[in-house]
Order: structure tokens, then sequence, then C-alpha cells
């Protein structure tokens, strides 16, 4: 037996030999066939045997590492340190439709894969990503939305986890969402003294995304935290006006409200209201809401100095 199972080397019987004495033929050849042997369980220098087991380093350490060039072999540290691992090269393809090469001959994804890039042009919309020409695969952010336009910017550096359908975009892209949304195009035509949700149909902007300016017009941010919202209402009569609301409705429910009730025997007014509203990121809302009391035609006027709700992160809850 070559070794004795802790890595000793012992010779066969008949050994060593006695000075002045014969040395048979069987004697030399079986230690002969048992250094053989045991050469051939060592691992050579130049790479000719695999391992056939796991190698215990007994505290010591594999030295002089060449860096990994595909999977299956050993990462140094100073990959490890310098994020050569992660980072991906030949960035290209278009704003929306990115295409890069991925380390390590990468060949499939797989969930919790981990990347990151530097952004070569500002996204306009919507993003996918092809690595290694594998295919490409939709960019999402806070789940499952999609990234809005900026959200890459030129020159940035961006970093993006595989969940096994998505490439999700890590971190708060804009960092703070904030919005600014208004009343354009046409009056909004009320009925006396009934409050109404105010149709806020254009964007100044808005970071993340997050307010519905097509149907709902409310904002929903993703993000939970304390929020600096205000707004305005500026009503209008054809007649003359008697009283002009505004109100903030959280989830369909006021908490903030203003109003001035003076005969004004004018065609508008404006009414301000604003407060902190802590909002939990996922369900959420709120909402203008807005009531005109007067005689004529009432409703609430156009403009992003007339009629308007905006808001930014204020801090985390």
């Amino acid at each position: 037996m070559p070794r004795n199972g802790v890595g000793v080397y012992a010779p066969p019987a008949g050994q060593p030999a006695v000075a002045g004495t014969t040395i048979l033929a069987t004697t030399h050849n079986t230690l002969v066939n048992d250094l053989s042997a045991a050469i051939t369980a060592s691992i050579a220098v130049d790479g000719q045997t695999p391992a056939q087991a796991n190698l215990p380093m007994g505290g010591y350490k594999h030295t002089g590492c060449a860096a990994a060039i595909v999977r299956t072999d050993y990462a140094t540290a100073g990959q490890v340190q310098d994020g050569s691992l992660v980072a991906l090269t030949g960035v290209a393809g278009t704003a929306n439709a990115i295409t890069a090469t991925a380390p390590v001959s990468m060949s499939a994804y797989a969930a919790g894969q981990r990347f990151s890039f530097v952004v070569g042009t500002t996204n306009t919309g919507s993003a996918t990503i092809n690595l290694n020409a594998i295919g490409a695969k939709t960019i999402k952010k806070y789940a499952t939305q999609d990234i809005a336009a900026g959200d890459l910017l030129a020159g940035s550096v961006a970093e993006v986890i595989y969940d096994g359908t998505y490439f999700q975009l890590l971190g708060k892209p804009s960092g703070e969402p904030a919005f600014c949304a208004y009343r354009s195009a046409s009056t909004q035509t009320v009925s006396a003294g009934a409050a109404t949700k105010a149709q806020l149909n254009s964007e100044e902007f808005d970071t993340d995304a997050a307010f519905d300016s097509s149907t709902n017009y409310r904002f929903a941010p993703l993000v939970a935290g304390y929020y600096a919202i205000s707004g305005q209402i500026t009503g209008y009569a054809s007649g003359s006006l008697t009283k002009v609301s505004a109100a903030i409705r959280k989830n369909g429910s006021a908490v903030r409200t203003a109003s001035c009730n003076t005969a004004f025997n004018a065609n508008s007014s404006s009414v301000n209201v604003s407060g902190v509203i802590y909002l939990n990121g996922s369900t959420d809302y709120v909402e203008l809401w807005g009531l005109v009391s007067g005689s004529g035609t009432l409703g609430f006027l156009v403009g992003q100095d007339a009629t308007f709700l905006q808001g930014h992160y204020a801090r985390r809850g």
C-alpha cells in the first residue's frame, strides 16, 4: 500500500536492503511497483493528473494563482476585490436595448447573478439587456415596474441582479421620488358644491413614474416614507364665486384641507393645501380634490400655476 491514509509513504516488506546480501527480484520488483503506484497517486506539477478527492489545505493556501477565465476556475482575491467577476464589458447596443459581455464565459442566466456596468447612453424608456448573446431580458425596478426614461444615466454605474425572469435594477434609480402634475388643455367642469377629484392630466416631472396622469390621477410611490405634498385648486365661475376648497386625500379620505368662503365677486380664485404625509410604498396613494361654489359654469382652471399637485420624498419612515 503506497500511503497509509494520512499521506505517509511506507515501503513494502523487505526494505531497507541489508549490505552484503543478495537483492531478490521479487523484493526489488515489489518496491518498484509500490513506488510506481505512489507516484501515480500523486498530483503531477504539469497538470497531467486531476485530483480525485477533496484536498484539505491544512491551513495553507494556493499562491500565485492566475485569474479565473471560466466558471469552474478559482477566483483570485484580486478578482473579487476589483469586481472583475461581476463587471460587464463591451457595453453597446442602443439606449433601450443594451448588449454587454459578462465575465468567465457565462453561457446561461441563473437567479442571483449580479452585475455592474457603466451606462453608455441614457435610456429613454423601458429597456432590456442581453449578456453574451444569451438573450435579452427586461430591466425592472421595484420588482415589477419597467424602468423610466433617465433611470440609466450615461456615464453612471448601474447594478442589476437576475431574479430568474428579469434583471432588477438595484437601489432607487432616482434616489427620492418626486413629481409635479397639473391640469392642462381645458378647464375641468364641476358641479356646484360637489367635491371633485382634480384630473391632473399633464406632468412637469415624475422621477419614478409614480403619478398616474391618465386614469386615476394619483401619486402612488413604491418607496415607503414621509412625503411633502402640496396642491392648489384654482376655481372658476362664469358668474361669481362663493367658495373654493382644496383637499389632499390619502386612500380616498381627506387628510389636509383648505377653503375660502368669502364672496369674491370675481371669476376665479386659488386655494392652497399642503402637508407631510406618510405613504407605505405599496398600497397608499394621494389625490387632489376640490370644490367650487358660485353661479354660472364652474370648474378648475388649467395651467402649471393654477391647478396642480406636487410632492417629494422627505425622509424614510
